[in-house]
């Protein structure tokens, strides 16, 4: 028979199994590489790719960093807007809220 603690632990152990799933196991570096890759900017003169390398990771961390301060901007515009309206958020209007966003955030990319 289990005691608490094992149960506890087990659920410690799932829960992590879990997270780890969540996290990408790539490094950014590895994924701008990747893509840099198929876009032809890098791979085709080795000579060059290390010269053009730093540029084009600083290039892309400010990229990343642009689109996730947009991102945010619009989750606070629509966090704002469901406040007026409603004091307490119920779980319909914050799922509500949250369809919103995805929805404008994927159309960010349509633009």
């Amino acid at each position: 028979m289990k005691t608490p603690e094992d149960e506890a632990f087990e659920e410690i152990e799932r829960i992590q199994r879990i997270r780890t799933s969540w996290v990408s196991v790539k490094k950014p570096q590895d994924e701008i590489t990747e893509m840099a890759m198929k876009c032809g900017l890098v791979g085709m003169r080795p000579h060059l790719d290390g010269i053009y390398m730093d540029a084009l990771l600083s290039f892309a961390k400010l990229v990343a960093e642009a689109e996730r301060e947009a991102c945010a901007e619009i989750c606070k515009k629509h966090a704002d807007v469901y406040a007026m309206l409603e004091q307490n958020l119920t779980a319909k209007s914050a799922w509500a809220a949250c369809i919103d966003n995805l929805d404008a955030i994927r159309a960010r990319g349509e633009a």
